[in-house]
C-alpha cells in the first residue's frame, strides 16, 4: 500500500475490495496515501470496515515516508489498529523497538493496547 507500489493509491485498493481480496492493512502506508492525496477519506472509511484484513501493521510517520516512529496517542489510525485487535486481527507494531529502552517499549505496547 505504498505509494507508486501495487495498492499505492486509493483506485487500486478499492479495486482489491471489490474483487474480494484478503488485505495486509499497513496504517502507515494509509496515511502517506492521506497525506499524498493518492487515498480519499470515503476509500478509507471503506477499508476501515472490509472485512477480509488478515492483519494490520502500525507505526507513525509524518505522512511523506514510512519512518516507523515510535506512536503516540495521536498516530494515524491507531483507534481501528486497537479495534482490529480486540476483534482477534493480528496486528504488527512496526516502530523501531530495539532502539527503545525497556520502559519506552512497555509504553508503546500500552498505546498499541488501549492505555493513555
Amino acid at each position: 500500500m505504498y505509494p507508486s507500489y501495487a495498492l499505492g493509491t486509493g483506485d487500486e485498493v478499492e479495486r482489491a475490495m471489490d474483487d474480494g481480496y484478503t488485505l495486509a492493512v499497513d496504517i502507515s502506508h494509509v496515511f502517506i496515501q492521506r497525506t499524498a492525496g493518492a487515498m480519499t477519506e470515503c476509500v478509507w472509511r471503506r477499508l476501515r470496515d472490509y472485512p477480509a484484513i488478515a492483519e494490520v501493521h502500525v507505526s507513525a510517520n509524518r505522512g511523506t515516508h514510512d519512518a516507523h516512529q515510535p506512536l503516540t496517542p495521536e498516530t494515524f489510525g491507531l483507534d481501528w489498529a486497537r479495534e482490529r485487535l480486540a476483534s482477534g486481527t493480528p496486528v504488527v507494531l512496526e516502530c523501531y523497538m530495539h532502539k527503545m529502552a525497556e520502559r519506552e517499549r512497555h509504553g508503546q505496547l500500552a498505546l498499541i493496547g488501549g492505555a493513555r
